[in-house]
């Protein structure tokens, strides 16, 4: 709205621009979760047991336990830097939601637009 109270109407190519942006973002989001999660699993697999246990048995993660003090001044989880399953629930649920709504600005960019701006055109619709 202006300041006067008109509404001010973007065009399809601004709407697509600005949901492309959004959809980046929430990619980017996504992207971030999983690489955090690859980073989890791989201390997991990385880790080398002590005294024949198996690489998991020598870990602890923080807050948590009890665990025997054998344990202790080994490698240890922070928990509270994993992403919760409703942090990544919730990237996932508006990633595809900015995917939808991507897929349809780019439907109402006219067709000789469509062909003046194809580095508009989604990616996953190739």
């Amino acid at each position: 709205m202006t300041p006067t109270g008109q509404s001010i109407e973007t065009t399809p190519i601004e709407e697509c621009m600005a949901k492309r942006g959004a959809y980046r973002d929430a990619t980017k989001t996504v992207e971030q979760l999983i690489d955090s999660l690859g980073k989890i699993y791989a201390a997991l697999a990385a880790q080398r047991g002590r005294g024949g246990m198996r690489p998991w048995q020598t870990i602890t993660i923080a807050p948590g336990g009890p665990y025997p003090s054998e344990l202790a001044g080994g490698p240890t989880i922070l928990a509270d830097r994993w992403p919760t399953a409703q942090q990544f629930n919730s990237a996932l649920s508006q990633w595809h939601s900015a995917c939808f709504e991507y897929r349809q600005a780019w439907t109402r960019v006219p067709d000789n637009q469509k062909r003046q701006y194809p580095e508009l055109r989604p990616d996953f619709l190739d």
